[in-house]
C-alpha cells in the first residue's frame, strides 16, 4: 500500500466509513476504491479515471483534495496537458474553416432568394390564369332580349345558384393560392463533424437557438462536462444498475453558451442528445472520447 493510500484509508476509518458506504457518497465501485488505498492505478479505466477517483474520495472523508495532488504528487499519475494547445489550435481552424464556408453561402443568398421569388410569381399567374375561361369559349348573349326571357331568367334560382358557386370557387382558390405564398420554412438545426483525431472530436451546431446537452448510459460510463471556460458542469459516474445510487442520464442547458466539452469513458456505452437528436458516435475508441461542440447561435 503506498503512502497516499494509507493516508486516505487512515482518513476514511477515523470517520468510521466503511468502503460500502464510501461507494455510495462518491458512486465509485468499491472495487475502483480499494484500487485507490492499495496505490493499484493501473487496474483503473486510466489517469483521468484514478485522478477523479482519488479526487472524490478525499473530499468524501474530509479532506483538502488540492493539498492531497500536491503532497503525493509523485505517486498521482500525471495527466498529459501537452495536447491541450494542439486541440485549441485545431478548433480556431475548424472556426476558419466555418467561417468561410459561412461567407460563400452569403455571396450566393441573394441570387437564390432572386429566383425563388421569380418561381413564386410564374406559379401565381399561372395559377390564376387557369380559373379565367379562355376567351373563345365565351358565349356571345343576344343583342336584346324579350320580356318573357328576362322574367324568366329572373325567377330561375338555379341560374342564379350556380353563378354564385362559381364565385365563390374562384375566391377560394385564388385564397389557396395566397397560403401557399406566405408558407414560411422552419429551419432545422445542423450538427456536422468538422474535425476529428484520434480520440478528440470537434462538431459544429448552427442553425439553431437551442443548445441543450444530454448524455444517457445503457450500461457504466464516466462523463466530465465542461463549458469552453474550462467551467464544470458535472463530473461523475452514469450507470443503469437498480442497486446503484447513480443515475443513468444527466441534462445541461449550454444554450447561454459558445462552447461544450464532453468527456466520455466506456464511450461505447455512452448515448449523446443534442436538441433531442441523438448523435452517432464514433466506433473508435470504445473507451474514452473527447468531444467539443462549438455553438453557432442563429441570428434572431
Amino acid at each position: 500500500m503506498t503512502e497516499l493510500g494509507q493516508h486516505l484509508k487512515r482518513a476514511r476509518e477515523e470517520r468510521n466509513i466503511t468502503l460500502e458506504e464510501l461507494q455510495l457518497i462518491t458512486k465509485i465501485q468499491r472495487r475502483y476504491l480499494q484500487n485507490v488505498e492499495e496505490g493499484n492505478f493501473d487496474a483503473l479505466p486510466g489517469i483521468f479515471y484514478a485522478r477523479a477517483f482519488v479526487k472524490q474520495y478525499a473530499e468524501a472523508v474530509g479532506l483538502d483534495s488540492e493539498q492531497v495532488f500536491e503532497e503525493f504528487k509523485n505517486e498521482l499519475p500525471s495527466a498529459k496537458k501537452e495536447a491541450i494547445p494542439e486541440q485549441l489550435s485545431r478548433v480556431k481552424r475548424a472556426r476558419a474553416e466555418v467561417n468561410t464556408k459561412d461567407s460563400k453561402f452569403l455571396q450566393l443568398f441573394p441570387k437564390i432568394l432572386v429566383t425563388v421569388i421569380v418561381i413564386g410569381i410564374a406559379f401565381t399567374v399561372w395559377k390564376v390564369s387557369q380559373t379565367d375561361p379562355p376567351a373563345d369559349q365565351v358565349e356571345e348573349k343576344p343583342e336584346t332580349e324579350t320580356g318573357a326571357e328576362v322574367e324568366e331568367n329572373t325567377k330561375n334560382p338555379l341560374q342564379t345558384g350556380n353563378t354564385d358557386s362559381e364565385e365563390e370557387e374562384t375566391v377560394t382558390e385564388e385564397e389557396e393560392t395566397t397560403e401557399v405564398e406566405e408558407e414560411v420554412v422552419e429551419p432545422v438545426q445542423q450538427f456536422e463533424l468538422v474535425e476529428s483525431s484520434g480520440r478528440s472530436f470537434t462538431y459544429k451546431l448552427s442553425n439553431t437557438n437551442q443548445f441543450i446537452v444530454e448524455v444517457s448510459t445503457t450500461g457504466e460510463t464516466w462523463l466530465d462536462l465542461r463549458n469552453g471556460k474550462n467551467k464544470k458542469f458535472f463530473s461523475g459516474m452514469l450507470n443503469t444498475k437498480a442497486d446503484d445510487q447513480a443515475p443513468d442520464r444527466t441534462t445541461y442547458d449550454y444554450t447561454n453558451e459558445t462552447e461544450a466539452f464532453v468527456k466520455l469513458g466506456k464511450a461505447m456505452d455512452s448515448v449523446l442528445m443534442i436538441n433531442g437528436q441523438k448523435v452517432e458516435l464514433p466506433a473508435e475508441p470504445k473507451d474514452v472520447q473527447e468531444i467539443t461542440i462549438i455553438f453557432e447561435k442563429s441570428a434572431e
